[in-house]
């Protein structure tokens, strides 16, 4: 079963170093490791629409709306690291620190990426490219040679692409909607939809 540890060690061979049997181990490779796993899961994570990681909820309004410009403030989920869209639908929202701030009336949704932590639940082009980037971001502290960090790189750029093209497989390559000021453009794959951008496949 896929494990922290597991990531860790493909990351570690393909920089070169010796593989770890803990997190708390004493080595080099071991500290590193756990000094970068959970920021750097968390920073992959929130650079794409990843489809597994993706949670519906609603969520509850703050107690103090905005001084000025939004009529409403929400609090985003603890596990929130991207947000995606607001049901209802039509309305501005921005984030502002752990908050989203509105005029959508409640009750609203939200429709975000989530924090998840547990490896086994990733998935597979997920997982390859997040052991890509961990191989870079080790590289150079490890090794200290360049040409091996920028191979590392290179590797993370060709995981990554091929992780956002399988997450575009997951969903229909055009959303529908009733709402006659929908305009969906096929060439760009983008939808507006109540205001709001979607970008077809890759969000």
């Amino acid at each position: 079963m896929a494990s922290e540890v597991e990531s860790c060690n493909v990351a570690l061979v393909f920089v070169g170093s010796q593989k770890i049997s803990s997190l708390l181990d004493a080595s080099d490779e071991a500290v590193a490791c756990n000094t970068l796993f959970a920021s750097e899961r968390d920073s992959l994570l929130a650079k794409h629409a990843w489809r597994f990681a993706i949670l519906r909820q609603g969520i509850g309004e703050d107690a103090m709306p905005p001084n000025f410009e939004f009529a409403h403030s929400y609090t985003l989920p603890a596990a929130c690291v991207r947000p995606l869209s607001i049901d209802p639908v039509g309305y501005e929202w921005v984030v502002e620190g752990r908050s989203i701030v509105t005029n959508a009336p409640p009750p609203v949704s939200l429709r975000y990426v989530s924090r998840v932590t547990d490896v086994a639940s990733w998935s597979e082009y997920y997982r390859k490219a997040f052991e890509a980037l961990l191989a870079w971001r080790l590289c150079f502290a490890l090794t200290g040679k360049e040409s091996r960090a920028d191979a590392c790189k290179e590797w993370f750029k060709q995981e990554m692409m091929e992780a956002r093209t399988n997450n575009a497989y997951e969903a229909t390559p055009y959303m529908e909607s009733s709402n006659p000021l929908a305009e969906v453009r096929e060439r760009t794959g983008m939808l507006i939809n109540g205001g709001q951008k979607v970008y077809w496949g890759f969000e």
